[in-house]
């Protein structure tokens, strides 16, 4: 019994801080959160108004995600849930897009999502906005897989 519970314990443990994904920051711009999910990265941009009408929208003709020289093509998707919200930023789910596939639909194949990998990203946003929004650039390393706290230490 006692062999079991240090078992269940010891699973708990290194289970239970364990998150698929964490990102390190090589350049993070002050106004851009991201936090990343399964298929997609949960992006958070404070704005100076709370007026979504004039908040600055992504633009994805303009706008991508680059690893090791290989650009791609972003789909955003509205965060239902924070769109309830009025606030002084924007909230967005970004979902890697094969570039191959063009012309991209407005509601998107969902084919054409590819997952984020390990390694370091560069993720450039621009803006449609008056006044002008400046461009984000976002450098991070993301990590994929199983994150243990006890082997990997405080995630960043």
């Amino acid at each position: 019994m006692r062999c079991q519970l240090i078992a269940a314990l010891s699973v708990f443990t290194f289970v239970g801080c364990s998150t698929p994904q964490h990102i390190e920051w090589h350049q993070r711009p002050d106004p851009i959160t991201i936090a990343p999910n399964h298929s997609s990265l949960s992006v958070d941009i404070r704005t100076a108004t709370a007026d979504q009408k004039r908040q600055p929208k992504i633009d994805t003709s303009r706008s991508y995600a680059s690893k090791g020289g290989k650009r791609y093509n972003l789909r955003i998707s509205d965060n239902a849930y924070a769109d309830q919200f009025k606030t002084n930023s924007i909230t967005k789910s970004i979902f890697l897009v094969d570039p191959t596939r063009t012309p991209l639909t407005p509601g998107g194949d969902p084919q054409d999502v590819l997952l984020w990998e390990s390694g370091e990203w560069l993720l450039h946003l621009t803006f449609i906005s008056d006044p002008p929004f400046q461009p984000i650039n976002a450098r991070f390393r993301l990590h994929t897989g199983l994150y243990v706290f006890p082997f990997s230490g405080m995630p960043n």
